[in-house]
C-alpha cells in the first residue's frame, strides 16, 4: 500500500500531465470544443443561430439544432432538399451543405464540367452542394454497373477531385 508521500507525488504528476494537455484550462481549445458555451458576451448562441438561419433561409420552418465538438449544426428540409448548416461555438456560420434534389438546379458551369468528363453518360446517384465563406463545391456520385466514382467540382465547373469509391448505394 502506497504511503501518503507516494500518493501525493503520483497525484502531482497526474495533475501536471492533465494541465499540460489543457484539461484544467477553461480557455483551452479542448474544453471549448467539448462544451460550446450557450452564452457569449451576453448574446445567446442559440438565438444568434436562429436569427442567422432566418436571414439565410427566409422560408425556414422547423429545424433541429445539434451540438458538435466544435460548434453547432442545424438540420432541416426546405424546398424538398435536406440542409446541414454548421456554426462555430460562437454561433457564426461556417458552411452549408444541401442535398441537391433536381439536376436542373445545378449551375450551367458545373453541368458543362460534367459533360467534359468520361462520366457524362453515367447515372448520377448522389448530388450535394457545399458552400463556405470563400467557395462553393459540388460533390457527385456517378454509377455505371457496379462502379461508383465521386467527383468534386468548384463553383466554376472545374473538376477538383475524382475518386473511385467502394460505397454501394441502395436504390
Amino acid at each position: 500500500m502506497p504511503n501518503r508521500y507516494t500518493t501525493y507525488i503520483l497525484t502531482l504528476i497526474f495533475s501536471l500531465y492533465l494541465l499540460s494537455c489543457g484539461s484544467f484550462n477553461p480557455n483551452s481549445d479542448i474544453e471549448v470544443a467539448a462544451f460550446p458555451p450557450e452564452n457569449i458576451n451576453g448574446i445567446d448562441v442559440k438565438d444568434h443561430i436562429k436569427e442567422s438561419l432566418k436571414i439565410m433561409y427566409p422560408n425556414i420552418g422547423k429545424y433541429k439544432l445539434e451540438n458538435e465538438l466544435d460548434g453547432h449544426k442545424a438540420l432541416f428540409h426546405l424546398g424538398g432538399s435536406y440542409f446541414k448548416v454548421s456554426f462555430d461555438a460562437k454561433g457564426n456560420w461556417k458552411k452549408s451543405k444541401v442535398d441537391i434534389r433536381f439536376t436542373k438546379s445545378i449551375c450551367d458551369n458545373v453541368r458543362n464540367g460534367i459533360r467534359d468528363t468520361e462520366f457524362k453518360d453515367w447515372k448520377i446517384i448522389d448530388k450535394e452542394l457545399e458552400e463556405k465563406t470563400t467557395k462553393k463545391e459540388y460533390k457527385f456520385a456517378f454509377q455505371k454497373g457496379k462502379d461508383v466514382y465521386e467527383l468534386k467540382f468548384d463553383g466554376e465547373g472545374h473538376l477538383i477531385k475524382k475518386e473511385k469509391t467502394t460505397i454501394q448505394f441502395v436504390q
